[in-house]
This record gives C-alpha cells, sequence and structure tokens, in this order.
C-alpha cells in the first residue's frame, strides 16, 4: 500500500476514536436528564375504604333525678312516739319508719268496735222481728200499721248498722295513720322529725328516694326532635365519675315546653349500684340520623379547583378522585365516588397530584387523620 494511503487511514481510525467517548458522554447525559424528570416517589400513609354506618349525635345537658323521691307526712295530728330510721337508711317497701302516739286512736277504736257489735245484734232482731210480723200479716194476725212499724225499725236499724261500721273502719284507719310507712323501697334523704313533737298533717317528715334507676330531663331542639324515638338507646357522660352510660329515652313530648322553642325529653338509666346521685351533672348524646355507605377519614378529603377529593393509590401512583361527601363524624365521612376496598390517602395527600408516584409507609387500619 502506497505510504500517503496509509496515513489518511490511520488519521481516520484516530478521528473515530476520538468521537466514541464524546457520544458516549452525550448518551450519559440524555439518559441523567430523562432520570432527573421523573419526579421522586412521595412517602403516604393509605387506609382502606370501608362500607360503614355513620351515627349523627346531638348532645343536651342536664342533672340526674332519683326514679323516686317522695316526702312523707303524717295523715293526721299527734305526737311523734318514736322514729325508725336515720339519714341514709336503706328501708324496703311497707317498713314502719315513724310512730305516733296511738293510745287515744285505739281507744276510739274499741269504742266504734263496740258500738258496731251493738248496731249489729239490733239490725239482726230487727230483720227477725220484721220477718216474724211478716208471716202474722199474712195471716192476718197484725194490722198493718203494726208490719209497717216492723218494716220501719228494721230499715233504721241496717242504716244504724251502716253508720257504725263506717265509724268503726275509720277508727281503724285512725289506728293505721299512727304509722307512716315506705310507700316503696328507698333510702332516707332528709329526716326532719325526732320524737316527742308535735305533727300536723301534711307537713314534711322525711323525704324517701329510690336511685336503683335514676332519669335525666333534657330539652332538644326542633330539629332533633323529629328524629327521635322514645325506646331508643342514648349514651349519658358523667364527667364527675369520669364514666359513659348507656340510657333509654323513655318519653318526649308532642309540644314545646313553655316560652321555648326546644321539646321535654326524658332518659332512664338502670343505677343498681347507686353510683349515680341526684343532683350530678351529665351529658346526654342522642343519635339523630344514621347511614351507612362507603366511609373514609375525614381529613382524606381535600378540595382542589373548588370541589373535594381524595386520592387512592393505584399501581404506586396517586390517583385523584372526585367526590360527593355526605354524613360525617368527629372521624368519618361518608363518600360517593370511591370504591369499596380503594386505598385512601391520609397523610401526605397535599403533596400529591393525579399520577404522582408515591410510596405507602404505613398501611393504616381504617382510622387515620390529615396530612402532615
Amino acid at each position: 500500500m502506497p505510504q500517503r494511503q496509509r496515513h489518511v487511514r490511520q488519521a481516520a481510525v484516530l478521528a473515530l476514536l476520538g468521537v466514541l467517548p464524546a457520544l458516549a458522554g452525550c448518551s450519559s447525559r440524555a439518559r441523567g436528564a430523562q432520570a432527573a424528570a421523573v419526579p421522586p416517589a412521595v412517602p403516604v400513609r393509605a387506609v382502606p375504604a370501608s362500607r360503614q354506618e355513620i351515627v349523627q349525635t346531638s348532645v343536651v345537658t342536664g342533672t340526674v333525678t332519683p326514679g323516686l323521691q317522695v316526702q312523707l307526712s303524717s295523715a293526721i295530728p299527734g305526737q311523734v312516739a318514736a322514729v325508725h330510721v336515720e339519714l341514709g337508711d336503706r328501708v324496703q317497701a311497707g317498713q314502719p319508719l315513724v310512730q305516733l302516739d296511738d293510745r287515744e286512736a285505739r281507744a276510739q277504736l274499741q269504742r266504734a268496735e263496740a258500738a258496731l257489735a251493738q248496731a249489729r245484734s239490733a239490725a239482726e232482731e230487727a230483720a227477725k222481728s220484721r220477718d216474724r210480723l211478716e208471716a202474722l200479716f199474712l195471716a192476718g194476725a197484725v194490722s198493718q200499721q203494726q208490719i209497717d212499724q216492723a218494716r220501719a225499725g228494721a230499715v233504721q236499724a241496717q242504716a244504724a248498722l251502716q253508720q257504725a261500721a263506717a265509724a268503726a273502719e275509720q277508727a281503724r284507719l285512725a289506728v293505721e295513720h299512727t304509722v307512716i310507712r315506705a310507700p316503696a323501697a328507698g333510702v332516707v334523704a332528709e329526716r326532719r322529725v325526732e320524737p316527742g313533737a308535735w305533727v300536723a298533717p301534711g307537713v314534711p317528715l322525711l323525704t324517701l328516694v329510690d336511685v336503683s334507676r335514676v332519669h335525666v330531663d333534657v330539652q332538644v331542639s326542633e330539629q332533633d326532635a323529629v328524629r327521635l324515638e322514645p325506646g331508643q338507646e342514648v349514651t349519658v357522660r358523667v364527667p364527675s365519675l369520669g364514666a359513659t352510660l348507656r340510657g333509654t329515652l323513655q318519653a318526649l313530648s308532642p309540644t314545646t315546653t313553655p316560652g321555648q322553642k326546644t321539646y321535654a325529653a326524658r332518659v332512664t338509666l338502670e343505677n343498681p349500684e347507686g353510683r349515680l346521685r341526684g343532683g350530678m351533672y351529665v351529658e346526654v348524646q342522642v343519635a339523630t340520623r344514621r347511614e351507612t355507605g362507603i366511609a373514609v377519614p375525614t381529613g382524606a378529603v381535600i378540595e382542589r379547583g373548588g370541589e373535594k377529593v381524595v386520592f387512592v393509590v393505584e399501581n404506586g401512583k396517586a390517583r385523584e378522585r372526585r367526590v360527593r361527601t355526605g354524613l360525617a363524624d368527629a372521624d368519618r365521612v361518608l363518600v360517593e365516588g370511591v370504591a369499596e376496598g380503594a386505598r385512601v390517602v391520609v397523610a401526605g395527600q397535599d403533596l400529591l397530584t393525579d399520577g404522582t408516584p408515591v410510596t405507602v409507609s404505613e398501611e393504616a387500619g381504617g382510622s387515620g387523620g390529615g396530612s402532615p
């Protein structure tokens, strides 16, 4: 090969070798630019959308009232002979609580019973005399005047017997009234009487309460009243006890409370251990609406462009879903536009747009909050 041709070929090879590294550098820079164009994955937390019941509630306040609260007094005047109970004593129905001096009442009863016995005997004799004269009258042995007198005597004797029986019954009641008994089981909440005191009818001597069942009277709004039904269960929170109890809506007034635009309602609670006491402040939570549907945590719903949206995770990317919200409670909201089981982003959604790559750093179990 001529000397000149060899020099030309060597120069071409050297030029090609110089171009290859430059081409390789350009390719590497292109790949780097492409990699830089792909946004990094955003860490998020997600929970599955699930079908749940949402209960909307309303809270009203009131105070505990014993199921039974009665003031006991004497039906007759008299002197107190004995008081059988102390403040705080638990009593049973029919148990004697206060004894009045019954000596005069018992003496009067004895006299009344004696008079009753005499009247009964006189009535029997008058009836026998009438019956005997009736037979003689039919035989023509006595006059009309005689039989009329016998009949009148029997009627008068029967009337006297009835009067004597009424007097004896009144005397028996007077003896019974010398003992003041518990009308029902309960606890002595107040004692205002001592032995030796003279009492008049109607003057309160004892207050008896029964807290085995208590009630709370509350006022509810018109909007709530139309959604409530007697018999439904309610939640009662007692701040002083740090306790939450179950009660029953016993009654709801059909008319508004005079001077107000609210309706009176009564809630009853069983209180077998006596933890609830009269006058305790309570908060009553009543369910006013119930709906079932697809629920997500309230914080999962955000606004974009004036519309409510959530983000769901699909194939490693965030997908924006427009939703319509419904009934909500403190933690959850019903939505339309999300399928049951969809992984809904509950933290990090403010950093997302449709199609953003994501990594689910924590899969929550159905409860969650908003974005950090």
